[in-house]
């Protein structure tokens, strides 16, 4: 642990000596999706290994057009973005349809001519695909089906005459061929009356969904899983002063593919539905009493005073909007006490007797506030020193096993954004971190990233 003392003490020795920097180690940071083996929708993957996914929806004019030219030839073609009845933007100015193009020369014959005389370089983005409404619906309402040979994700935007709006779930009801039927929620109503098969437009956003991924581990690395754990991504623009919005979406799966939750993730929110190894409180901080590891089971042996406290400060903090269960059996020498508190949370206590094996359960439900630490303690009575063996907190509730995802990145342009697959980081440091293993590239003791 020098190092990380190193780093904290550098960190703040450059701040002002009103500030206090803290850092929050967490485990080896672990992709998900290695190639993006999934479909790339509006955007393109580049590199091998760990590759990147790229905005594929913009090109500039090749040469110099006139008005009232129906012709114009690009300086690369976007493929597949650009098909039969595409809309594009032309400078930001004007939208045109895609009548039929020619891929060989990079050639667009557009419906009609466009209506102002443009110089060669000027932009042109692929702005949306015609899509059609599958029903009748009023002014105002929010929630419409689509049929669409395009796959639509929240954070998609749907745009109804110039009116752009924002997609919050999209639903899947039926596929037919290759056109997939969806119920649509938008986040406002629709501008005006809408008949069936009317013109819809899905704004040409780059998105990517993965294929099922089962929660990743690395031979001889993670023997026992991951934990509970972060989701994070790398992302950004490439050009400063800007800013682009991100939607990913993630499922939370069982192994057999059981949905246990779906939504809206942000960089660095955690997935706590996972056993805790009995490692784990190796790295916490030590208040009162001394701990140790046999190879499978945490020791803590209390004080001279008969006490024994461990905490972790939990960032981010576990949160309580579900029911979350563990059984951790226990091993005393000695009658004790033993108090665990999920800060600010009441202690759940336990009377265990000496020489016996105990199961103990611990619980978080939506009763709970979010829990900011994790505190164990314990009272050993007439019997100073005793030792206590704990063994892995095992879920009761359903535990995460795989996930799959999309997202959503609302940017137009070539080289102005990037976006990496989804990783995972467990939330807490294991003595895994601490074994010679190979890594991807075959080097012993190659070095982590940790995020």
């Amino acid at each position: 642990m020098g190092n990380l003392e190193q780093i904290h003490n550098l960190t703040n020795s450059s701040l002002p000596t009103s500030h206090v920097g803290f850092h929050v180690w967490r485990g080896l940071t672990l992709p998900t999706d290695i190639f993006l083996s999934g479909s790339a929708r509006f955007a393109r993957k580049t590199g091998n290994f760990l590759p990147t996914l790229l905005p594929f929806n913009f090109a500039r004019l090749s040469q110099a057009v006139k008005l009232n030219d129906q012709v114009i030839f690009l300086d690369n073609f976007p493929t597949p973005s650009i098909t039969l009845g595409t809309r594009i933007r032309i400078n930001r100015r004007e939208t045109k349809v895609v009548e039929d193009f020619n891929q060989e020369n990079n050639e667009l014959l557009l419906s009609t001519g466009i209506q102002a005389a443009y110089p060669s370089y000027t932009p042109v983005e692929v702005y949306g695909q015609p899509i059609e409404s599958d029903g009748n619906y009023l002014a105002g309402e929010v929630t419409i089906n689509i049929d669409s040979v395009w796959k639509i994700y929240p954070g998609d935007v749907l745009v109804f005459g110039v009116a752009e709006i924002d997609v919050i779930a999209s639903t899947i009801t039926a596929t037919v061929g290759d056109i997939y039927s969806y119920q649509i929620t938008l986040k406002e109503g629709i501008p005006t009356d809408l008949e069936h098969q009317g013109l819809v437009l899905l704004r040409a956003y780059p998105a990517y969904e993965s294929e099922v991924r089962a929660l990743p581990t690395t031979p001889g690395v993670l023997t026992s899983g991951v934990g509970p754990f972060v989701v994070d991504w790398v992302s950004g623009p490439l050009l400063t002063g800007t800013q682009i919005e991100e939607t990913m979406y993630v499922y939370l799966q069982t192994a057999s593919g059981i949905v246990l939750q779906e939504n809206i993730f942000n960089k660095n929110d955690l997935v706590l539905r996972a056993p805790i190894q009995a490692n784990y409180p190796l790295f916490w901080d030590v208040g009162r009493g001394k701990i140790n590891w046999d190879g499978s089971r945490f020791h803590a042996y209390t004080d001279t005073e008969s006490k024994f406290h461990i905490f972790k400060k939990l960032v981010p903090n576990f949160p309580t909007d579900q029911v979350n269960q563990w059984n951790i059996q226990v091993e005393p020498d000695n009658d004790v006490n033993i108090f665990v508190e999920f800060e600010p949370n009441v202690s759940q206590s336990y009377a265990l007797t000496g020489g016996v094996v105990t199961t103990i359960n611990l619980l978080l439900d939506p009763t709970d506030q979010p829990a900011e630490r994790v505190h164990i303690r314990i009272d050993s009575g007439a019997n100073p020193e005793t030792l206590i063996k704990f063994n892995d907190w095992n879920l009761i509730t359903p535990q995460v096993e795989t996930l799959k995802y999309h997202v959503v990145s609302k940017v137009t342009g070539t080289y102005n954004y990037a976006c990496s697959g989804l990783f995972i980081k467990p939330m807490f440091l294991s003595i895994d971190l601490l074994k010679a293993r190979l890594d991807y590239t075959a080097m012993l003791n190659g070095g982590r990233l940790l995020l």
